[in-house]
């Protein structure tokens, strides 16, 4: 959740964003019931949490995603990521903006609070690692099962430092 994070960048005195920022508030909401019981189980549970990532999202010019606006992996996707692009973010969902072409990657919350704040924000040269892909995705196989299948083979050590690409014919599935 973005707590520490808006509350560290709160510390570092400026008047807005220096990159354009959002705050996502899914991480909050269990998946039990179904929807219609699970988001106002979340709202009543974390109702101080949204409120005070809504208010300091609005008072430093962050983007703020309210609670069931949304998967943020899709949200993401589908309003953030661009061929071409970088995106910084803290969780799991930046990566998947790396599914239209950006170089998309998680960072600590510490690191990313630096760019909000408008400090440079540098890594050593990154490692790439090449999935050739070949074949087509067939029955239940969804691509997320391929990248966590490689996640697992490379373990958080072996993709630590590294831009993971996929290609080859088996990619346009």
């Amino acid at each position: 959740t973005a707590q520490m994070a808006l509350l560290q960048f709160m510390q570092a005195g400026k008047k807005n964003v220096a990159v354009p920022t959002t705050v996502h508030c899914d991480h909050l909401i269990q998946a039990k019931l179904g929807a219609q019981f699970d988001l106002p189980s979340a709202k009543k549970s974390s109702d101080e949490v949204f409120d005070f990532l809504e208010s300091v999202s609005n008072k430093y010019g962050i983007g703020f995603w309210k609670p069931g606006a949304g998967i943020i992996h899709q949200v993401v996707l589908e309003n953030y990521a661009f061929p071409g692009g970088m995106m910084i973010g803290t969780d799991s969902h930046t990566v998947n903006a790396g599914g239209l072409g950006m170089v998309a990657i998680g960072v600590g919350g510490a690191d990313a609070v630096d760019v909000m704040a408008g400090m440079a924000w540098e890594l050593k040269f990154p490692k790439l690692i090449g999935v050739k892909l070949t074949g087509k995705l067939s029955g239940w196989t969804a691509p997320k099962d391929v990248i966590l299948k490689v996640a697992g083979i490379l373990t958080v050590k072996g993709g630590t430092g590294a831009i993971i690409e996929y290609f080859g014919e088996g990619a346009e599935s």
